[in-house]
């Protein structure tokens, strides 16, 4: 199991979004404002705490009809970031 498999990334209790259209959202925290769309905006909304990344990244391979693998990547720097940021958080 990868770390991706184990990691299921919420979204913080901090956070302030608003659905502005098919998987765009606007985020607010702590006076900082992000717009994220398209599989961002999807994976956005999948990052509750019940899915993996690897899960999440399926599905979005799925709706976009994109390599896996490479969306695998792009999700785990998307959670990267954004727990850095403070927009996602995963309990252990």
């Amino acid at each position: 199991m990868s770390s991706l498999d184990a990691q299921r990334p919420r979204r913080s209790l901090r956070t302030e979004s608003r659905r502005t259209g098919d998987d765009v959202y606007v985020v607010r925290l702590n006076g900082q404002v992000i717009e994220l769309d398209g599989p961002a905006g999807m994976f956005w909304r999948l990052f509750d705490g019940r899915l993996s990344v690897t899960e999440a990244a399926a599905a979005v391979a799925s709706c976009y009809d994109a390599p896996p693998d490479v969306v695998e990547a792009d999700a785990g720097e998307f959670v990267e970031d954004m727990i850095g940021r403070g927009f996602l958080v995963a309990d252990p």
